[in-house]
């Protein structure tokens, strides 16, 4: 009996010990993405391409139109057993500022997220009533809806954030900002429905907090962690790292 409990707690030792291992190689910058489940006997590779290039283009045109260079979204690993794919925010000339702009994008990505998921559901819940009730122009109706939806959306986000954020977007007006905003979020609703999922790091940041599924920002925690991300005074001078980034 003794000796079945000691390999019983060798080996939870063992599985602490790798799940501990894990999460420590991920980097909190990181953003988790699981790809569309297939349909069974379906294992189409260009499927699985079709879905790498959806993303491709979210994050291109997420750089594209909000004006924001100051970060790339490397690929860093494919799990293709599981069909995640992870994305890691790499600050381009790795300053101390790039830090506070990859917590602003990793804000910005999971508040368009939620958004696009609740739109999302809203959505198929309005087709599958429209469907039932044969309701005419039903498409056209649940287009005005969703663009109304992610309208105000965005635009309660650009009243209450561009401010403080406006740095980032590199010369780009609220106008422009706010629009670039609702292109991404329309791209994320299209994604949610083809059934794609988007995670923060398994280490996230402590201004994620995660409730049903729904990840929203603490913004007291926000804001601590911001200050610990500025520099400490304006005449710090651009720091160079060439090493490769954590995984």
């Amino acid at each position: 009996m003794r000796r079945f409990v000691s390999q019983l707690h060798l080996h939870i030792k063992i599985l602490v010990d790798t799940i501990g291992a894990i999460v420590k190689k991920e980097d909190e910058y990181t953003i988790n993405i699981m790809l569309p489940i297939l349909e069974k006997g379906n294992d189409d590779f260009s499927i699985f391409i079709n879905n790498v290039d959806d993303i491709k283009n979210l994050l291109a045109d997420f750089t594209k139109f909000t004006g924001i260079t100051d970060v790339k979204f490397i690929f860093s690993k494919f799990d293709v057993g599981t069909d995640w794919v992870s994305i890691i925010l790499i600050g381009v000339g790795t300053n101390l500022a790039s830090n506070m702009v990859k917590v602003s994008v990793l804000k910005i990505i999971f508040f368009l997220w939620n958004i696009a998921k609740d739109i999302g559901y809203k959505k198929k819940e309005k087709e599958e009533h429209i469907k039932e009730l044969e309701i005419p122009k039903g498409e056209e109706y649940i287009k005005k809806y969703i663009d109304k939806e992610i309208n105000i959306s965005m635009d309660k986000y650009i009243q209450h954030n561009y401010e403080e954020e406006k740095k980032i977007y590199n010369g780009k007006t609220q106008s422009e900002v706010e629009k670039a905003l609702i292109t991404v979020c329309e791209k994320m609703v299209d994604m949610h429905m083809k059934g794609f999922e988007i995670e923060p790091s398994l280490n996230p940041p402590v201004f994620l907090i995660a409730k049903e599924g729904i990840y929203t920002i603490d913004e007291e925690k926000y804001k601590e962690y911001i200050k610990d991300k500025k520099p400490l005074n304006k005449t710090v001078k651009q720091i160079t790292n060439k090493s490769k980034p954590e995984k």
